[in-house]
């Protein structure tokens, strides 16, 4: 049985705006948050069309929540599992966040900024 991926539709596009960055300093504020080319379904698709499972993977629901800054530029950096569940998959997830595309950044007063955004991502069995 091969596993499929779910997305959280409620938990997804989650800002973390405890540690958005303006240049230098760390602000809690921004006017919009970073985005996924072409937005949440786009991004839904391409966590579907990125991911491969590795056939001898215990069928079982593993949520795993990653985290990683979307740069002044939309570039993606710091990626890191938040919780820790299960290497193979954990690393799984980091690879797809690696091959994503460059986001539209969040901006402040009109301008682009860094910020981080929390990604949950459930691999349940079929």
């Amino acid at each position: 049985m091969l596993p499929l991926l779910l997305l959280s539709l409620l938990h997804i596009a989650q800002p973390d705006t405890t540690f958005q960055k303006v240049d230098s300093f760390v602000c809690r504020l921004q006017e919009t948050q970073a985005e996924f080319p072409g937005g949440t379904q786009a991004l839904m698709r391409f966590i579907q069309d990125n991911i491969h499972f590795p056939k001898d993977m215990e069928a079982m629901p593993v949520r795993i929540v990653i985290r990683f800054e979307v740069t002044k530029r939309g570039r993606i950096k710091h990626a890191k599992i938040l919780r820790p569940q299960n290497p193979e998959l954990d690393q799984i997830a980091l690879d797809m966040v690696r091959k994503m595309p460059r986001w539209k950044p969040a901006t402040w007063a009109g301008k682009p900024v860094a910020s981080t955004y929390t990604l949950p991502v459930l691999f349940e069995p079929e």
